[in-house]
C-alpha cells in the first residue's frame, strides 16, 4: 500500500478523502491465476496484474516482466477504494490505475460482490469488467 501511495504522489494524481467504510468481514487477498487484490478492513484495496504487454525496447512501462528468479511481475496497479456496502457486496471506485489494457480504469466506478460459494467478483458498474476472485479457501476454484 505504501509503495501505491508513494507513486501517486510521485506523479501527482490526488486520490479524494472518503469517510472509511469497515469491510473487515470481506478484508484479505482475493485473486486467480492472473489478478490480485488486497482489501483492508477499512475499505481500501491494492490490485495488481498482468498487463500482457513484455518490457522491452518498444513496451515503455507499464509493462510485465520476468524478475531473475522466473518470476512474473506484472505491470499493472491499482488503487482502489470501496465507499459503500451493498447486499452482499461493496462499491467503490477506481482512485489510480496503470492499466493499458482497459482492466481498471481510473475514475471508473466498480462493485465487489461476494458470492455463497466463497468466491467474489470484481466488476464495473456497467459490467465491462468481470473478474472471477477466489479467496484464501477457495484457490482451487480459480484456477491456481
Amino acid at each position: 500500500m505504501v509503495a501505491v501511495l508513494v507513486t501517486l504522489l510521485m506523479v501527482g494524481t490526488a486520490v479524494a478523502e472518503v469517510e472509511p467504510l469497515d469491510t473487515s468481514g470481506y478484508a484479505g487477498r482475493w485473486s486467480n491465476k492472473h489478478f490480485q487484490l488486497r482489501l483492508t478492513d477499512d475499505g481500501h484495496a491494492v490490485a495488481e496484474f498482468g498487463l500482457a504487454v513484455w518490457c522491452g525496447p518498444a513496451a515503455p512501462r507499464p509493462c510485465d516482466e520476468i524478475d531473475q528468479d522466473g518470476t512474473i511481475q506484472p505491470g499493472g496497479l491499482a488503487a482502489l477504494t470501496f465507499t459503500e456496502a451493498r447486499e452482499g457486496a461493496l462499491a467503490g471506485r477506481v482512485d489510480w490505475s496503470t492499466s493499458r489494457n482497459g482492466t481498471l480504469t481510473t475514475g471508473e466506478p466498480i462493485v465487489l460482490r461476494f458470492r455463497a460459494d466463497g468466491t467474489a467478483e470484481l466488476g464495473s458498474e456497467g459490467e465491462r469488467v468481470r473478474i472471477r476472485l477466489c479467496g484464501t479457501s477457495t484457490a482451487g476454484q480459480c484456477g491456481f
